[in-house]
């Protein structure tokens, strides 16, 4: 299955990560000199926006056609002068070394290949700069609700489904392993975002029915005649942390 972060409406769970792109953006002192600061998978922009509120000059990397729109929209009805280019975290469309630094909000974790990756990261950025990116921490809340779906599709698909591979960048030995061989020293920290629940029924709409992988899954899991199921089992695990859930999450800084 050929996955498009650019369908659904990511939008509406991009808000919810707008306080970690605020730490993210702050570890990396974006602002204190003229920088040209590359957000590696930039979604709506969260990062992007706030880069260049900054005065930093931006450049967003991002293979979805849509989300690219809606960046590049926001950044025009602010005034701010924000390039968005197609490509990935392992095929960034930049020179080498060009990035002074080089951000990602929960993107570059998501990455096929996270090796790769890291070459790609390591490429782009200057000699003298500076990679930040934000990994969740795996056992949270988000972990459990994949799992719920996770679980139906492969009863849908009768095992044959293969999950994407984990990611490791909240690990900072795996992070050291990925990106220490090309000169950069990796410094972690730990911080936690919190999501407000509400309506059960109407954070899985948002949060989930609506959210690239739920539009993805959802046609399986309905003519498997499981996705009622799933829906009842999530929200029901929803109801049990009303008012929020607290998710932990890491900021990995890698300084050469």
């Amino acid at each position: 299955m050929e996955f498009d972060w650019g369908v659904g409406e990511y939008e509406r769970i991009a808000v919810d990560l707008v306080p970690a792109a605020q730490v993210l953006v702050r570890a990396a002192c974006v602002g204190a000199l003229p920088e040209h600061v590359v957000d590696v998978g930039c979604g709506t922009g969260n990062v992007a926006l706030l880069a260049a509120e900054l005065g930093a000059r931006v450049t967003g990397i991002e293979p979805a056609a849509r989300l690219r729109e809606l960046t590049a929209a926001a950044a025009a009805a602010k005034g701010l002068a924000v390039s968005v280019l197609d490509g990935t975290a392992a095929d960034i469309p930049l020179p080498d070394g060009s990035a002074d630094v080089v951000l990602s909000n929960f993107a570059v974790i998501m990455a096929p290949d996270a090796q790769a990756a890291a070459d790609e990261l390591a490429r782009v950025t200057a000699s003298d700069g500076r990679i930040l990116l934000t990994a969740w921490t795996p056992g949270g809340p988000w972990d459990e609700m994949m799992g719920i779906l996770g679980k139906a599709v492969a009863q849908a698909t009768d095992g044959a489904f293969t999950p994407p591979p984990k990611p490791i960048w909240h690990d900072p030995d795996a992070a050291t392993g990925l990106l220490g061989p090309h000169g950069f020293k990796v410094t972690p920290t730990q911080h936690q975002l919190t999501f407000p629940i509400g309506a059960p029924a109407e954070f899985w709409q948002t949060h989930l029915e609506r959210h690239p992988i739920g539009v993805h899954t959802a046609p399986l899991l309905q003519q498997a005649g499981l996705y009622d199921g799933a829906r009842a089992d999530v929200i029901a695990q929803l109801t049990e942390w009303i008012p929020e859930f607290v998710v932990d999450y890491v900021v990995i800084e890698a300084q050469r």
